[in-house]
């Protein structure tokens, strides 16, 4: 504390005095995720960093967290956090850390993985060719588009689509906080999954529509039929007055004809 009070000392030193206990500032930091939605939405970030600075992790991890920093908590995604060693970088992707007795895998590094991305659910007439000429042409040109799910050569039609910045395209917001969830390319409606989780909240028209016509044309539910014990019931309710006459000296008797 005396640094503060010595009027001798210049505000910078005073500067490095008070970030001394954050790590030191590096020119190369590799930003990287452990993919664990579930732990993420479950604990707060004080319990994932407990169980990633446990003895019982892996040494690779170990040996890296001194290169490690700024982790945080992504809710519905994982923990991110960046490595400032590109060989550790590279020895980190595909390990398995424990998080709350679980194992949970480092996904491997990508220097697209930063930027902004979309899932692009491609309609049958659609090419990635098309995805890639709609975007340019409206100004925000992919620099990556490959398969959205990748497993031992087998490779998903529907593609991800990168971006050259961390910002959402211009061409995918009507608003702020107004997303675009399909776009439409030669005709053909192509539905959009956004890399901010917020923004998926927001169904897409033509599904809204897909719903809002099914609803329109299902069938009311008919009435239904007296149940056997209320039968009996419905027949007295319904059933006609029967006047007979035993004598001219009875008197009259009024029944119900009832059949059951």
């Amino acid at each position: 504390m005396a640094v503060f009070h010595d009027e001798e000392v210049s505000s910078v030193d005073q500067r490095f005095a008070a970030m001394k206990g954050l790590p030191t500032p590096v020119q190369d930091e590799y930003p990287m995720l452990i993919s664990c939605k579930s732990a993420a939405a479950t604990f707060p970030l004080q319990i994932l960093l407990d169980c990633l600075a446990a003895g019982y992790q892996p040494n690779a991890w170990i040996d890296a967290k001194p290169h490690c920093r700024n982790f945080k908590r992504i809710k519905n995604v994982g923990i991110g956090f960046t490595c400032t060693d590109r060989d550790l970088v590279s020895k980190l992707g595909g390990l398995a850390v424990k998080i709350c007795g679980r194992s949970f895998t480092v996904k491997k590094y990508s220097e697209y993985n930063h930027l902004y991305w979309v899932d692009v659910l491609l309609s049958d007439d659609t090419t990635p060719s098309d995805i890639w000429e709609y975007f340019t042409l409206h100004g925000d040109q992919p620099v990556l588009l490959q398969s959205s799910f990748s497993k031992n050569a087998i490779h998903s039609r529907h593609i991800t689509v990168y971006f050259s910045s961390q910002r959402v395209p211009a061409c995918l917001l009507l608003g702020p906080d107004d997303p675009i969830r399909e776009i439409t390319v030669h005709n053909h409606v192509c539905i959009v999954t956004h890399k901010l989780s917020k923004f998926n909240r927001v169904t897409p028209t033509s599904l809204l529509k897909r719903t809002q016509r099914a609803a329109s044309t299902t069938p009311a539910p008919a009435s239904s039929p007296d149940s056997p014990i209320d039968a009996p019931r419905s027949r007295l309710r319904n059933a006609q007055p029967l006047i007979t006459r035993c004598s001219p000296h009875c008197r009259v008797v009024q029944r119900s004809r009832i059949r059951i």
